[in-house]
This record gives structure tokens, sequence and C-alpha cells, in this order.
């Protein structure tokens, strides 16, 4: 058997595989957001999809969206041949992602082309965040018949090796807390609260949604698409009796303490006191983001740290950022600036994991992509007025991107081109071949997301795409042992195999039951 990952281990030779057309397919992995964790799904994982299009998406084997069960943290939609995302009409979708001990995360999802697409949705665990993330509980907020605080209540996030910044919440004394149909709650409240600070990746990468945003709205407007350079993110959750609470009858007080190290775009320098600061929410039903008014930077005279103060009039993630208009994106293009490239030549092909830093070492895009053998070329969504330098990586996931294998010149994203190199280790590339045979005659050739990690390792790692039933990968060893995963109609299809030869070829029977059979 090969070691493509469609081998379901309960059930011999007894295999799904996916034949059904689509425009689109769309494979999502959810982890804990700590790369050192000793489990790499949460426990307990549920997913929703919602937002405007989740209808127009489906489970790859053809079950409603609301169907969805995600195992191992995994699981792959599609968009049916019925409906062809375009740059003018993409679909929008968010991934709602939930566990016991976790923040909840809304991620949107917008597919502007035809083809395949890759996420990878983190997730931060209350009692073991990753760096740069500090998370506190508390329970025992009483509130009155009325629904008011009884007292007021001060919660720090607390103080942990390596992280600078942190945030100090109050809740005054009568506050009413309402649901989001605007009923008072009375009982007793249950409150979580996380900060991000823009010191470490593994912080700015778990952000919900990311720094990229399609909408955003100042004064009821649409200015987005815009790119966020923040200076940290509070998340705050809170619960009366399982309920949600979602507004208060006068503003929380969040102190935020600032890196000061961050430098202020409008400036050029290091923050100051008194600077200006947007502070914007995030509509959790939506994914859009709001300017809810701006703040200044203020000192605390006894320590000299920098800190500004958000007031948190409702529940959602709040963002202290500046921001930049990108003067491209998928269905709107301006004249402003043509659309910055980086044409890149590589040795090999394989999915990479590639990072866009400004001048400053700022992170501005990021992900996976694949890189074909010979002359490819890669946009970004521009931003007026700044100079960025892009990276590639061996792998192609956050928790382990492998080492360095090309980095671009400096170009400027407002209309810059540039060229680089990838040169890869010269490694063995492992092809793969499978199909199904039908009783009636009928030859699957299986559309499959790929995973793999060494025999006795925690995480999965991507390795690659199985097209038309066909992958080929230089992501293996010759020799070594490997379990190889994948998923498709709610299952997660297992197989453990040596790879002993760079070429193999599976035949399949199938069964007459099995989908693409019928």
């Amino acid at each position: 058997m090969v070691s493509g990952g469609i081998k379901n281990s309960l059930d011999g030779v007894d295999i799904v595989v996916n034949n059904l057309p689509a425009t689109a397919q769309i494979n999502i992995m959810v982890t804990d957001a700590d790369s050192l964790a000793q489990q790499q799904t949460p426990a307990g994982l549920k997913v929703a999809i919602t937002g405007k299009d989740a209808g127009a998406v489906y489970e790859a084997s053809g079950l409603a969206s609301s169907k969805v069960v995600p195992v191992n943290g995994t699981f792959s939609l599609m968009v049916p041949d019925s409906r062809i995302p375009t740059r003018e009409k993409p679909i929008e979708f968010i991934v709602e992602a939930s566990a016991p001990g976790f923040m909840t995360v809304r991620y949107p999802v917008t597919i502007p082309d035809t083809g395949a697409y890759t996420y990878q949705i983190p997730m931060v665990k209350l009692a073991k965040t990753p760096a740069g993330v500090a998370a506190v509980q508390q329970g025992g907020v009483l509130l009155n018949a009325s629904g008011a605080t009884v007292a007021e209540t001060v919660i720090n996030t607390p103080v942990k090796a390596g992280k600078l910044e942190n945030v100090q919440l109050h809740i005054p004394q009568g506050v009413v807390m309402r649901d989001a149909a605007g009923n008072a709650l009375t009982g007793t409240a249950s409150i979580a609260m996380v900060h991000h600070d823009n010191r470490a990746f593994a912080s700015i990468n778990s952000f919900p949604g990311g720094l990229f945003a399609p909408v955003a709205k100042i004064n009821g407007q649409n200015v987005g698409p815009v790119t966020f350079e923040t200076l940290g993110l509070v998340d705050l959750q809170i619960t009366v009796g399982g309920k949600k609470v979602k507004t208060f009858s006068k503003p929380l007080l969040a102190r935020v303490e600032l890196n000061e190290t961050s430098i202020n775009p409008n400036t050029g320098k290091p923050l100051q006191l008194g600077d200006s600061l947007p502070i914007w929410s995030q509509d959790e039903t939506t994914g859009e983001w709001t300017m809810e008014g701006k703040e200044t930077v203020k000192i605390d005279p006894s320590t000299g740290k920098l800190y500004t103060v958000m007031q948190i009039t409702h529940l959602s993630p709040w963002n202290i950022d500046w921001f930049w208009f990108s003067w491209w994106w998928w269905w709107r293009n301006w004249n402003v600036c043509s659309t910055p490239s980086v044409t890149i030549n590589s040795n090999q092909s394989g999915w990479v994991w590639y990072e866009l830093r400004d001048l400053n070492g700022n992170w501005i895009d990021w992900g996976s992509m694949y890189l074909s053998a010979g002359q490819n070329r890669r946009w970004f969504n521009a931003q007026n007025g700044r100079t960025a330098r892009l990276y590639i990586y061996n792998y192609s996931s956050w928790w382990y991107t492998g080492g360095l294998v090309g980095q671009s010149n400096n170009f400027s994203l407002c209309g810059g081109t540039t060229s680089m190199n990838v040169t890869f280790p010269v490694l063995t590339t492992v092809n793969i071949s499978i199909q199904g045979n039908c009783p009636n005659a009928r030859i699957v050739r299986p559309f499959l997301y790929v995973y793999f990690k060494r025999k006795g390792s925690l995480w999965w790692n991507y390795l690659g795409t199985m097209y038309n039933g066909q992958l080929s990968t230089r992501l293996l060893t010759l020799g070594q042992t490997y379990d190889f995963g994948a998923y498709y109609g709610n299952t997660w299809y297992t197989y453990t195999h040596t790879v002993n030869s760079t070429n193999y070829n599976e035949a399949m029977a199938l069964k007459s039951s099995n989908a693409p059979c019928r």
C-alpha cells in the first residue's frame, strides 16, 4: 500500500476518495497556538461554518457545511461547480472554532478564484499560552437583580517570562452586562481575557483573523482593504450562567502596556508619549473591523512604561493598530500604485512557508504557498509607502518552517518588483500514484490533502496536495518510517509506512457502495 494517506486503518482497503466536481478545494487545520504543546489538536474541538456564503460551501464529500466534523483538527471544504468564485464575486465565510479551555476563534476566509487553498488556524489555550500571549480567567463577578456589577473588579494578565507588556482590566461598579438581544444578565460572571503583544510571531500569528482586513469601517464607511500594524490585541470573553455577554451599560477600561521599540509609521520614530493610536474592534459575525476611536500614548511615572487605555463597550477582539490602505485587492484596483510582485526562480517544486516583512522586521503577510520548479510570480497586497523583503522556507507549516531557502532584495509595495532565487537542498523526490477501480469499471483518481509525521512525532505536517491521484514530494527521506493521514467525509484516514522507494504506484479495488463508484 502506498504511503499516500487514504487507507482507513480500520477498514483495510475499503476507501473513499473524492471525485465530486468542484471549482475550489479548501483544506483547514486547527491547532494549538503553542507549537510546543504535547497535543496538536485542541481536545473537544468543534467548528461551525457561518457568514455570507456558508451555504455555498460543502464538506469535501458533498455534505452540507453545517455537518462538518473536524478530525485531528482537520477538515476539507469545496465549492461545487455550480458556483465559480471570482475576484468580483468571491466566496466569503467564517470558520468558528471552539474547544473547552481555549479562546473561541472566528476566522474569516475569502476564496477569490478557482483552485486549492490551505489555511492553518491557531487557537490559544488559556492554561498554556504561546510566546507573546498571556491569559487570565476569573469567576465570581457578582451581578445584582438588575444585571449590574455589585463592586469594582480589577483583573491583570499574569507576569510571564519573556513577555514585557501586560493588561489591566477595570470593571466599574454598576456596569450592566447584557446579551446580544439587549437583555440584562443576572448571577455571577466568568471572565477570560487574553493579551497578544507585537513582539513574538506566535502572538501575531494567533491574532483572531490575522492582520489583513478586507472590510474596515471608519465612521460607518468601508475604507478597506487595510493591513494593520499592531501594538497589541485584547480578546475578552464573558459569560453569565453559560450565556454570552455582548454589551455594557458603560465602558470597561483596559489599560494596555505598549512596546516602546515599536516604530510609529506616521513619524518614522519609536513610539512616544502623546502619539495617537487608532482603536479597532472586530464584528465576530462578519469578521469586519470598525475603528472605535483614537487614544493617546501615556506613561506610567513610577515605571516609565508606555501604555494606553481602551474603552471597551462590547465584547469582541479589540486591536490597537495603525493601518495601511492596500492599494490592490482581489476585486479592486486603484491607479495610485501598480501591483507589487516578486519573480521567484526555484530549483524544485513544493509547498513552502513565506514571510513578507518590512524593514523594521514587522510581519506584513505570511502563509503557505506552492512553488513550481522554474519561474513563479507572487503578487502581494500593496501597502502604499512601505518597503519589504520576502523570505521563503523549506517547509509549509508555521509550527515547522524548516530552513531559509531564499530571500529577496528590498522592494516597494507600491508597484515595486524584484526577483529572487530559491534553492532547496538536493533531496530525493518521491512520486506517489494512486487509483481506485470500481466494480462498474470507473477509475477514480483522488484529490486529497495529505499530511505526514515521523513515527512517534506529536505534530502532523502538510505533505502536499494529491491531484488526480498524483503527488510528488521532496520532504520524505528514504529509510524513514512515517505516519500519513488525510481527511475525507468527516473521517481521518491513516497509514504507517517505511519509505524505501522513490516511486509508488497503487491500484485499489473499490466497492460499489463507495461514493465515487455510485
